[in-house]
């Protein structure tokens, strides 16, 4: 976990060591795997970030939160149709199983659809997803932090930027 909260500090080379001593004692530990391919994706590596995320997919047993996220990796990289597929899956598997609805945001965050990611967002909140903690530190919500929609939301959460 020190990986994960080096990472929403922004220190991501450190970020990446704790990773690496995390690997050490389980290469499979597929939520390291994870975080290691977020630090790539902000690093400007997408293509080390989709064989992160490959594998942390592969180790969690297909996890949704690994899906989502390789959908706004794609996405982010220009791979918008490869993005809209895995969302599509996902909305699909929506109807049989719980889909985290902030996985979903996550995708259309990646896709650039603002107003999409807020209402998914909105979901998370009424779904009182725990994710919903790293609203103030994601990168990935960067895009949409200056929205008043998600300074609502911040609010709601009862969290502050402060």
């Amino acid at each position: 976990m020190t990986g994960q909260f080096l990472y929403n500090a922004g220190r991501y080379p450190e970020a990446t060591a704790a990773l690496q001593k995390a690997f050490a004692i389980d290469p499979r530990f597929w939520v390291a795997h994870m975080m290691l391919a977020q630090i790539q994706e902000r690093e400007g590596k997408p293509n080390e970030a989709l064989s992160s995320i490959d594998k942390a997919f592969q180790f969690s047993g297909g996890n949704s939160t690994t899906t989502s996220f390789k959908a706004y990796a794609l996405a982010k990289n220009g791979q918008r149709a490869e993005a809209e597929q895995i969302l599509n899956s996902l909305l699909a598997a929506g109807k049989n199983r719980f889909v985290p609805p902030y996985n979903i945001a996550i995708i259309y965050a990646g896709l650039g659809d603002r107003k999409a990611a807020l209402e998914w967002l909105d979901k998370a909140y009424e779904a009182r997803d725990v994710h919903m903690i790293f609203l103030t530190v994601d990168a990935k919500w960067n895009d949409l932090r200056a929205d008043p929609k998600f300074q609502d939301l911040l609010q709601r959460c009862h969290f502050s930027l402060k």
